[in-house]
């Protein structure tokens, strides 16, 4: 990533605690938005709120351009990483969104030995065979990948169930609003 490109040692772990703070704290800040703007403007404008990433470009363009390594990026392999991952995504989503969705996030999941072959014959490609063959590294990444998982089926469990008994979507944002200030800390 960017920051372990640029940091080294404890400032390194420093920058990736604090991106990992202020990712937390946005993520509890965006039921919040998300509910204030819909009141305000209707689900529509919701819609856009992600557009305003681009917004942020300008202000990180400098540390971003230049450098790197002139190493090609494995597009193919991206791509069937994303496809099996967003397969992954749908089909844990499927109960609440439907046959279609879980139809097609097991098609995109049958991308598994497609991966699995594209490792095999570009080793140091996007996802190099060093990283997946490393039983430490893979016990971390789903250990780590457990974390972010329960955070996440709470910011849509607690909501969801929250609107069912009648809240109003920025009330529900408010109520998630400390959570997003102990994230900070």
């Amino acid at each position: 990533t960017l920051l372990s490109a640029r940091y080294e040692g404890e400032l390194r772990s420093l920058a990736l605690g604090r991106l990992a703070s202020i990712a937390a704290a946005m993520s509890c800040i965006g039921p919040l938005v998300g509910g204030v703007t819909e009141h305000l403007f209707g689900w529509r404008a919701v819609m856009a709120l992600p557009i305003l990433g681009v917004l942020v470009l300008p202000l990180i363009w400098g540390a971003v351009a230049g450098g790197g390594s002139g190493a090609r990026l494995d597009l193919v392999g991206a791509a069937l990483v994303a496809a099996t991952s967003a397969g992954l995504v749908m089909i844990v989503q499927s109960p609440s969104t439907g046959i279609a969705v879980a139809a097609t996030g097991a098609v995109l999941l049958l991308g598994a030995p497609l991966v699995s072959r594209r490792v095999q014959r570009h080793p140091h490609g996007f996802l190099p065979a060093a990283v997946i063959r490393n039983p430490t590294v893979v016990r971390a990444a789903l250990a780590g990948a457990a974390i972010p998982a329960a955070w996440f089926a709470m910011l849509i469990a607690v909501p969801a169930a929250l609107v069912i008994d009648g809240w109003e979507a920025w009330k529900v944002g408010l109520l998630l609003l400390p959570s997003a200030v102990v994230a900070l800390f």
